[in-house]
């Protein structure tokens, strides 16, 4: 038993870093906690690569919406994106399409409990990426 030891700590250490650390463990993930962040691009500050998509799908407690608040963003213009789509999917109702570097980016907010987020980036050259946070507020309409 002894010798385990040090095995259940390298296995917590590598659940800490991919599930607690999004902008660390690389790219997406499911985020199921009532806020989070920051949640980043691959490598974030720093050059993102080539040839990926990442996808994030945030769920908060039933009868909660999603905001989502951008702190940076700086993406290579028509040729990387962020969707964001209202639902679990991308065959859900898109919310919004961003590119570009941003000055300000204005919160994000879901009609429902759920939102999905894919990030492509297909060019040799990559710019700085992304940082968000998401917090849940518990709808109006919930009785």
């Amino acid at each position: 038993m002894a010798g385990s030891s040090p095995r259940r700590l390298e296995a917590l250490a590598l659940c800490f870093l991919v599930f607690l650390l999004p902008g660390v463990s690389g790219c997406g993930g499911n985020l199921t906690a009532p806020s989070g962040g920051p949640v980043t691009s691959p490598n974030y500050p720093g050059n993102y690569g080539n040839n990926q998509s990442c996808e994030w799908l945030i769920t908060v407690p039933a009868g909660s919406t999603i905001r989502l608040t951008f702190d940076s963003f700086d993406l290579e213009e028509d040729y990387e994106f962020l969707r964001i789509y209202d639902g679990a999917s991308a065959s859900a109702a898109l919310l919004q399409e961003l590119t570009g570097w941003q000055w300000s980016v204005s919160p994000i907010v879901s009609t429902s409990n759920v939102m999905f987020l894919r990030f492509t980036f297909d060019v040799p050259e990559a710019s700085q990426g992304f940082n968000f946070s998401y917090t849940s507020r518990k709808s109006p309409h919930e009785f």
